[in-house]
């Protein structure tokens, strides 16, 4: 009998209602795992309002390798509790180090209507500071990249440095090439693709940074804006740091200190925080700072960025002042700031990583940056220092907020249970209803937000997330919420307009899916079987907007007769799944 495929759209069973969704966590978050290895992590999403008579939900999650393949299945299938109105659903596990899926699927009895698949981690967050030789200035030839998957925030690269903006949304990828960014402030991978290599292999701990550095500041910038947020540090010593030449908009105010509070109260909050990296002082041995002015400096950074974030926050202080030459007056300041700080300890010895004279082996031409080779080099210093960062309590990741979905009359009701948190409307003083993932506010650190929480009546079809901050600028957000007021309107999660083409096909199984795109985006297409097994990879990465077209084939893919197969399409995180039908 020949064989053809169908493709088509779920309308009938779910497409005009929304569709499965796991929006928490976000593709490829690392989460902070406590000092015994573990975290809590909450997994949060809808599925369709055309509820089924019989219709189940259930999820399981899959132990990965380093590399990304299945190792084990660590929570075998386990049933969801049927969702109420708004088709909320939500769990939280306990899992311990190591790189994870989750796969939540919709059985209509022995049929799959529609599955997700998250990949997430549990291990180490970063978050690196300093000037230059911490974004990673100048141009390195690599002598190799690698597969690990260690994270960058892949929309706020470089060209926001400056700008005032509060941090993106996360969007997270592998740090495999020179042409990643590490959010928000990073130029390229440097060093950190080198130590979370070397991490990953000796702990088994995923890890995920942020860079917060900002090239040529020095320690007076650094403390002069974690006092006073108004100040404008851009022009100082005659080093313009915010202008467009230097990755930034000429927009200098808060700068530096503001994107390290920015991003400790927005990343820190939603995935935790082991510590801070602190490489910096190439610059205050050009000014030449004294050591006791240093120290007091270095040491009122490190107590606002505890007052701002968590008292907890760990510290690792490099020992760095190379710049032509070695400065005591900037170690001796570093030195004494490890001394009189708990919680805070030595990074690395960079000082000791010079070339001899006339060779650039180490360093870049202009014997300030690091070549390739040096950055291995300082990788090995990072490593040998960074255990009793390690050791140190980190700061765990706030909890998702727990939301509620009810109808009132046409319309529907979003209200925070605030009693499942053991919090209270009090707790926090800023509140933000968003139609999109990431809020809207662009000043800092209390923005265009309500003080007082309301309840959110909801009167139209659309996409809904709340953001809480507390006290010292910390957020708390729920997941994204679709609402059906009309569910003959369809709410689209992914604006791809996507396609298969030609259908049905014959023969050898060969088709294409096409889909545009209307702005940039990270895209990931993948073929999977009916219990949301990974099949083949056919792109992932950031696409610029435009139209895409990926031939395929299930020859010799273990296709069997009458099995349904899906196709998925990410974008930026929100999924869309097409079933194809062998017939």
């Amino acid at each position: 009998m020949k064989k053809y495929i169908t493709f088509f759209f779920l309308f009938v069973s779910i497409a005009s209602f929304g569709q499965l969704t796991l929006s928490w966590p976000v593709e490829r978050a690392v989460f902070q795992r406590d000092n015994s290895g573990n975290a809590t992590v909450i997994f949060a999403g809808q599925a369709p309002v055309a509820w089924g008579v019989g219709w189940q939900l259930s999820y399981k999650i899959d132990k990965l390798t380093n590399t990304g393949s299945v190792n084990y299945t660590y929570v075998n299938w386990t049933n969801i509790s049927t969702p109420g109105t708004g088709k909320l659903f939500r769990l939280s596990r306990s899992i311990p180090t190591g790189w994870y899926s989750i796969t939540v699927k919709l059985m209509d009895g022995a049929t799959q209507i529609a599955s997700y698949v998250t990949k997430f981690g549990v291990g180490e967050v970063f978050l690196i500071a300093g000037q230059s030789n911490s974004v990673g200035e100048g141009s390195v030839s690599y002598s190799s990249t690698t597969s690990y998957d260690c994270i960058i925030s892949s929309y706020q690269t470089s060209s926001n440095k400056c700008s005032g903006a509060l941090p993106v949304y996360p969007g997270l990828g592998v740090l495999n090439s020179t042409s990643s960014y590490i959010g928000p402030n990073g130029f390229q991978p440097w060093v950190y693709n080198l130590l979370g290599t070397t991490i990953l292999g000796a702990t088994s701990a995923p890890v995920m940074f942020f860079n917060a550095g900002l090239s040529g500041s020095s320690a007076e910038d650094w403390a002069i804006t974690a006092s006073d947020i108004t100040q404008n540090r851009a022009t100082n010593y005659t080093i313009d740091r915010c202008s467009s030449a230097q990755g930034g908009n000429n927009v200098g105010t808060g700068e530096p200190y503001r994107s390290m509070r920015n991003s400790l109260n927005y990343y820190g909050s939603l995935f935790g925080m082991r510590g801070v990296i602190w490489h910096q002082g190439e610059s205050d041995n050009d000014y030449n700072t004294q050591d006791t002015t240093y120290t007091r400096q270095l040491n009122n950074v490190v107590d606002k960025s505890r007052s701002h974030f968590n008292s907890n926050l760990a510290w690792a202080i490099s020992n760095v002042s190379w710049n032509n030459g070695t400065d005591s007056e900037i170690t001796t300041g570093q030195a004494n700031t490890r001394s009189a700080k708990s919680g805070v300890d030595a990074a690395d010895n960079s000082d000791g990583i010079v070339d001899s004279p006339g060779v650039d082996f180490y360093r870049q031409s202009d014997d300030l940056h690091f070549a390739y080779d040096g950055l291995s080099s300082l990788s090995s210093n990072y490593y040998s220092n960074i255990s009793s960062l390690l050791a140190k309590t980190p700061v765990m990741a706030n909890e998702l907020v727990p939301v509620t979905i009810t109808q009132s009359g046409s319309n529907k009701i979003i209200a925070v249970d605030f009693s499942a948190m053991g919090k209270s409307s009090g707790d926090f003083n800023c509140y933000e209803w968003t139609t999109g993932d990431h809020y809207s506010t662009a000043t800092y650190p209390v923005g265009n937000c309500t003080t007082t929480y309301a309840d959110k009546t909801v009167t139209s079809n659309g996409q809904w997330r709340l953001y809480m901050r507390d006290a010292k600028g910390n957020v708390f957000m729920t997941q994204r919420l679709t609402i059906n007021i009309d569910p003959s309107v369809r709410v689209s999660n992914s604006p791809t307009n996507s396609s298969v083409y030609p259908n049905p096909s014959y023969g050898n199984f060969e088709n294409t899916i096409a889909f545009d795109l209307d702005t940039e985006a990270r895209v990931k297409l993948e073929l999977i079987t009916e219990d949301g097994d990974l099949i083949k990879v056919l792109a992932e990465g950031v696409h610029a907007s435009g139209k895409y077209q990926y031939p395929f084939t299930l020859k010799n893919k273990g296709v069997r007769e009458y099995q349904n197969y899906y196709y998925r399409l990410t974008i930026d995180g929100t999924s869309e799944t097409k079933r194809i039908v062998i017939d």
